[in-house]
């Protein structure tokens, strides 16, 4: 099993986003769940997406914090 590195939240609280060791990034759509019992990832979902082809683990991740509501949410890892 790998180590997760960070856990951020964008700017509007719609969306986590994970980096780890496994050299990965994931980001969830959590806007919308609306109680506590839902933990985001456990089960095979489209609300996550996978963010390969990083040749390292990945250490940091961040969110571009100037985003406008209605454009696409940036990310770096």
């Amino acid at each position: 099993m790998n180590e997760i590195n960070q856990i951020k939240c964008d700017p509007f609280g719609t969306r986590l986003a994970s980096c780890s060791d496994d050299m990965t990034a994931r980001v969830w759509d959590v806007e919308g769940i609306s109680s506590p019992d839902e933990i985001p990832g456990l089960v095979a979902s489209k609300a996550v997406v996978v963010l390969e082809g990083h040749k390292h683990s990945v250490s940091t991740i961040a969110w571009c914090p100037n985003n406008k509501i209605g454009t696409h949410p940036l990310i770096a890892t």
